[in-house]
């Protein structure tokens, strides 16, 4: 019998100290919905991940770790998350900074704002949570990804609805993130935290509820036909297994609940209008009604499962007998596994070899009616061996300060091997290491390990493997995407982070003095305040934007000014400004923003190529040489060397 079955269940409240008083009702529900409407918030505005949504953000996060200093009587703060809060500063510290000496100063300042985002965010969790209402912040988490994932999946259940036809061209839940692997990561993340309460949570209905999300959430992630998603799906869990005390209770869980999960991935491969890429939209719509109503028998029977296994735990005497045969039949399954999949697919460095060249291998050519199951099984790396390699040499010329936070697509262009477009290195940490140096790395990884460390020592808290094992899938994903500019995926990670520091408390927390209080509200009302001017100045920049695509020129162009006053270490006012000018036929004064924002930002090749069709004669030879050497592989400029006179085209 499982251990499930061998004992009591574990309550929330038993490991907390004796001199922590429980939260209020009204704390619990605010903990809750804070923590909902920060995930679901900034996951509707695309993932935050444009800069139009930065500020809101940092402002409301901002203000709320203000609220909770002087709300609060007293803030304790362990070692552990004074450290996290100091990595926090020095890492946004460290950014900001490195505006002097970086290649591109203006894109430089937007990781800054969106570094804000977490230094307010991470901030606000900690000084708001307790550890008490850890749950509560986790339910909020949990809830606000099922809702998510929930529309995504409608978007695949109804597409007639919900869907478009560049939706239906490519086929892969992204929604409303934007990016699929974003979503993929957040689902996966979903589900550990997930499972967790389905195994843990001291009421008969969270369980129940947190398994039902189970099957919405995994099969997001499988519509989403990104790999990664996966890979930091099992290794996640292979962390929660290995750390929770309480294993084979939660194999059961994990076990009843599988059935159910593993069916709706099953089902839904199967249908083609829904796996293949560019189907008619009649028969996406066709299939689409047509999985709904089993996806939601499958809910309903993950939620019984997990009464099941509720009741089974409740009223079944314990049998330390049979825990131990229980514990030798998993084992023993487990080791049949292994055995059969490396006879299957040979040794463990057969296998590896046979992964790296997978991964070094081109990537599926898109084409109309493309199986998109095909993908799951192509550990293709989709050309990042190549962005490594550049990040790599980039770190080699700047090892120690890096060249700036966000000139990693500067670099690429410069020198890319193909004509591959990307704006990040798909590593968090390669990319930190070639933009900040090897002493902005090192701030990264006090950030995030300090949360580690805590959940290593509270791995006794109910619920702390099974959030360190999402913290851990996040932290593995990032290590091959661009997860950290997608700030509704990040902002989830460091929620998970700041429970595991908040579950390592114990009664003899340090009291936050008044002088750190006082230096902890003034960052945040620091932070806040430019975040205010970064977002007038970002929504002018946008609002330039949309009235030159309608053609109003005027508007375009005082918008712009506006972004130039607010914004004035950025390029972009300057830039919109000069594209409004020569669209007027106003080509001196167009020249003259171009320089301006070339003056902030001499490596921007898109700037130089701007000058040029302002200008002529020798000034137009010159703005295109300096493009082409920012960017000799740039389309633009060789399909426009005829009009611009500079190279005959032969």
């Amino acid at each position: 019998m499982a251990d499930a079955a061998l004992a009591r269940p574990t309550e929330f409240v038993a490991g907390l100290p004796a001199s922590e008083r429980p939260a209020s009702p009204l704390g619990r529900l605010g903990t809750a919905l804070a923590a909902a409407l920060a995930v679901a918030g900034t996951a509707a505005a695309s993932g935050a991940y444009f800069p139009t949504s930065w500020g809101w953000a940092a402002i409301a996060f901002g203000w709320t770790g203000v609220l909770a200093l002087l709300m609060r009587e007293r803030t304790g703060l362990s070692t552990l998350e004074m450290v996290t809060l100091a990595g926090l500063a020095a890492v946004t510290g460290w950014t900001a900074l490195s505006a002097t000496w970086s290649l591109e100063a203006g894109k430089t300042f937007l990781e800054f704002e969106r570094a804000l985002v977490y230094l307010t965010g991470g901030f606000a969790a900690i000084l708001l949570v307790r550890r008490s209402t850890v749950p509560y912040l986790l339910g909020g988490v949990l809830a606000a990804i099922t809702g998510i994932s929930t529309y995504a999946v409608g978007t695949r259940l109804l597409p007639e609805r919900l869907g478009s036809v560049g939706y239906l061209l490519e086929n892969r839940l992204s929604a409303p993130l934007g990016y699929w692997n974003a979503l993929g990561i957040l689902a996966a993340m979903g589900v550990l935290i997930g499972l967790g309460f389905a195994a843990r949570s001291r009421s008969v209905l969270g369980r129940a509820l947190a398994a039902a999300a189970l099957p919405i959430l995994v099969t997001t992630l499988y519509f989403t036909f990104g790999r990664g998603g996966w890979i930091a799906l099992g290794l996640g869990l292979l962390v929660t297994l290995a750390i929770d005390n309480r294993r084979l209770q939660l194999i059961t869980v994990l076990l009843a609940v599988a059935p159910a999960t593993a069916a709706a991935v099953w089902i839904a491969s199967g249908s083609k209008a829904l796996t293949t890429t560019g189907p008619p939209l009649s028969e996406a719509t066709r299939q689409g009604h047509h999985f709904a109503p089993i996806l939601l028998a499958l809910v309903v029977a993950a939620a019984a499962s997990s009464l099941v296994v509720a009741w089974a735990e409740r009223r079944l005497p314990p049998m330390p007998r049979g825990r131990i045969l229980y514990g030798i039949a998993v084992w023993f399954v487990f080791i049949v596994l292994v055995a059969a999949g490396l006879a299957r697919y040979g040794s463990p460095w057969t296998i590896a070899d046979r992964v790296w060249r997978d991964f070094k291998a081109p990537p599926i050519a898109f084409a109309p009616g493309q199986n998109l199951n095909r993908r799951l099984f192509k550990l293709s790396g989709r050309g990042r061996i190549d962005l490594w390699r550049a990040a790599w040499h980039d770190t080699e010329a700047h090892p120690l300060l890096g060249s700036g936070a966000g000139t990693y697509e500067t670099y690429w262009f410069q020198h890319r091997p193909t004509g591959l477009i990307v704006r990040d290195a798909h590593s968090l940490y390669l990319e930190t290491l070639a933009e900040l140096g090897s002493v902005g790395l090192a701030l990264l990884f006090v950030l995030l390990g300090a949360p580690i460390i805590a959940g290593c020592r509270a791995r006794r808290y109910p619920l702390v493997s099974a959030v360190l094992g999402a913290y851990v899938a996040y932290l593995i994903h990032a290590a091959g995407d661009w997860d950290w500019e997608v700030p509704a995926v990040t902002l989830t990670a460091l929620l998970a982070g700041v429970c595991l520091l908040r579950a390592a408390d114990t009664p003899s927390e340090r009291v936050a003095s008044l002088t750190l209080r006082i230096s902890l509200g003034v960052i945040l009302i620091a932070a806040a305040a430019f975040s205010l001017v970064g977002l007038v100045g970002n929504r002018a920049v946008a609002a330039s934007g949309g009235a030159a695509a309608q053609q109003h020129w005027g508007k375009a162009e005082a918008d712009a000014q506006r972004a130039i006053d607010w914004a004035p270490w950025s390029p972009d006012g300057w830039r919109r400004l000069g594209e409004a000018q020569l669209q007027q036929a106003d080509a001196v004064d167009a020249r003259a923003s171009f320089r301006h924002a070339l003056a902030i930002d001499r490596h921007d090749w898109t700037l130089w190529f701007d000058l040029a069709l302002a200008s002529h004669g020798l000034q137009r030879r010159e703005a295109v040489k300096a493009a082409l050497k920012l960017n000799p592989l740039s389309p633009e400029i060789y399909y426009a060397r005829r009009a611009l006179g500079i190279v005959p085209e032969h």
